[in-house]
């Protein structure tokens, strides 16, 4: 099989400011971007984390892209365009405003750390190839996201440039897989407030009983509509097995009429079991394939 016909998925961090112009009225931008580019797209929402972030503010979303190489590239590119397209809105009224600043935006993506090796290159010498071919500045952070396995991949430019940038991370994506078996703790936005606030309430320990230390607590997540099949399995059994494996409950709303393409997932039990049920549902989803286009 072809690179090109193989379908993948790729994660990216977009800053909460943006996603309204990205989606559009009525969600007709996100709509364009599907039906040209023929990418999956979702932006997971937020909103799950308020009940245990209260006083905090997430500034970023997660925005999955699904499909093949080419596919993703396109979306990609569209996708830029639409936030250079809001920014312009923005801000060309401002005095003083650099025109030739408005035509770049930044894409950040999340890529395992095991893989980020394939994007540098032996000596960073991937990365600066890359950079000189297609004009743009490519930053990838030294460190891990908060409570996962992923680093952020930042590509800044116009979105020709992060397009043909995007079509060689994605090909070095696609030749350098995780092995089997690899552990793969997806980054969430506002997990690393939720897990220092677990922390501070288990750091006294209650000699009252046996494995205190293993509290119980709440954590939502949301997933695309479209795989919830896949997560619960036939009359239920895939979603009966991740019970058991992670020692946790588990249920799925309804899809919300004002949010039809997301289903929001609750999960109660251990910070450990919790982590181990969200990696394996976030790979259930990874294995969804959209349904051929006629």
């Amino acid at each position: 099989m072809k690179m090109t016909d193989e379908v993948m998925e790729v994660r990216s961090l977009i800053p909460s400011s943006q996603v309204g112009g990205i989606i559009g009225k009525g969600g007709s931008n996100i709509a364009k971007v599907r039906e040209q580019s023929g990418a999956f797209i979702s932006i997971l929402k937020n909103d799950q984390f308020a009940a245990l972030n209260p006083n905090r503010t997430i500034t970023e979303r997660i925005c999955i892209f699904k499909g093949t190489a080419d596919q993703v590239a396109h979306a990609a590119r569209i996708l830029t365009q639409l936030i250079v397209d809001t920014s312009n809105e923005r801000l060309l009224n401002k005095a003083g405003t650099d025109r030739e600043k408005l035509e770049k935006t930044a894409l950040k993506l999340l890529v395992h750390r095991s893989q980020v090796g394939s994007i540098i290159g032996k000596g960073g010498s991937l990365i600066k190839e890359t950079q000189q071919n297609t004009s743009t500045r490519i930053q990838v952070s030294n460190d891990v996201l908060a409570n996962s396995t992923e680093k952020s991949v930042n590509i800044i430019g116009t979105p020709d440039q992060i397009h043909a940038a995007m079509q060689v991370i994605v090909k070095c994506l696609h030749d350098n897989p995780l092995p089997p078996n690899t552990k793969n703790y997806m980054y969430v936005p506002g997990t690393q407030q939720l897990y220092s606030q677990q922390r501070k309430r288990s750091s006294l320990p209650d000699t009252s009983k046996p494995g205190s230390c293993a509290q119980e607590s709440t954590q939502k997540i949301a997933i695309p509509s479209v795989c919830a099949g896949t997560v619960i399995g036939r009359h239920g059994a895939t979603i009966r097995e991740l019970r058991q494996t992670s020692g946790t409950q588990i249920s799925i709303a309804d899809a919300d009429s004002e949010n039809p393409d997301e289903r929001i997932v609750t999960l109660t039990g251990t910070s450990q079991g919790i982590q181990t049920a969200v990696s394996m549902i976030r790979q259930l989803v990874e294995q969804y394939k959209p349904a051929d286009r006629e």
